[in-house]
């Protein structure tokens, strides 16, 4: 389902779609690499630096980047400023996220850098305080974080290295995620044109995904699968159940794409009525989503969808 053969230059839901595998790191877990288990009073900067992370990551729920990149930079502060290298990374790998939100890649993939920076920095002084478990927790995301990064800029080879980096990483921290990363190892396959082995991945994250119950993580296999299913009636059903998911969690950027998606198959089955139904309803969903970029893209097939109906 990679190529559609209608419209040639409508990309599949995968290759169009960097979707959020992963959110901001709660502030739970700054508070639990603030050193000290004790009960006692916290000193200003702890306190603050918790403050900003929850903040930052109220504000990136309501879509407000702006401020989300300006709280987790002080988050960021406060953690330096304690030398607490474990929250300065969960906050380099916020900012990161949000940045990558913002479409500023290579700012996103800088920050990253410094993570693993400050991670190895500590590894070497052999004074470090967090258990290597859990610092390979944090560094698997960024690694995540940063094969995303590679895929949308198309560098495909480093996007696998960095993927297969986050997978071991995960493994070495026993990290609960590694569905997520299948998801991820999937996209890169796919995107290198390896259907096979992107299938394989989309299946063994969708069993992963689903003994976690983790629904962002199932509607990204099902999607994946829809994309390279063998069959048109195949790639709906899957298509359906993504929508269905992302629908309850309101994700309109997904929302939108499986709408196309499912347009794409309708098009590709010849209706093109029911095809342009599901395009136009993607494209408001875009628009109202804030999503100019896919928008754009919605209106260039339709506009195509619409010169061949007059053929």
């Amino acid at each position: 389902m990679a190529k559609n053969k209608f419209f040639p230059g409508v990309v599949s839901s995968i290759s169009r779609v960097c979707a959020a595998f992963i959110g901001i790191v709660a502030v739970i877990s700054v508070v639990s690499g603030c050193g000290g288990a004790g009960g006692g009073p916290k000193p200003r900067a702890k306190l603050e630096s918790v403050a900003f992370n929850e903040k930052g990551s109220d504000a990136f729920r309501k879509g407000d980047m702006k401020k989300a990149l300006h709280f987790h930079k002080e988050a960021l502060r406060y953690n330096l400023s304690m030398d607490n290298v474990r929250g300065a990374a969960i906050e380099l790998l916020n900012i990161s996220i949000v940045l990558k939100r913002m479409k500023r890649y290579e700012q996103a993939a800088k920050r990253l850098n410094e993570a693993f920076a400050l991670a190895e920095a500590e590894e070497k002084m052999g004074v470090s305080r967090y258990p290597n478990k859990d610092m390979n927790k944090i560094l698997a995301k960024a690694a995540m974080v940063m094969s995303l990064i590679h895929i949308r800029k198309e560098r495909l080879a480093m996007a696998e290295k960095w993927s297969q980096r986050a997978q071991d990483l995960c493994r070495a921290g026993g990290c609960q995620f590694e569905g997520r990363i299948r998801n991820v190892l999937g996209r890169v396959a796919y995107k290198q044109g390896n259907i096979v082995t992107a299938r394989k991945e989309a299946n063994t994250a969708l069993e992963l995904n689903t003994k976690r119950q983790d629904q962002v993580e199932i509607a990204n296999s099902l999607r994946m699968l829809g994309d390279t299913a063998s069959d048109l009636d195949t790639a709906m059903r899957f298509y359906i159940k993504a929508l269905a998911i992302d629908r309850d969690y309101g994700d309109g950027m997904k929302i939108s794409t499986d709408l196309v998606s499912i347009g794409r198959i309708f098009a590709d089955k010849g209706d093109m009525e029911q095809a342009s139904l599901f395009y136009q309803r993607g494209l408001m969903v875009s628009k109202a989503a804030g999503d100019l970029e896919a928008a754009k893209r919605i209106e260039t097939t339709l506009d195509a969808l619409g010169a061949g109906n007059t053929q």
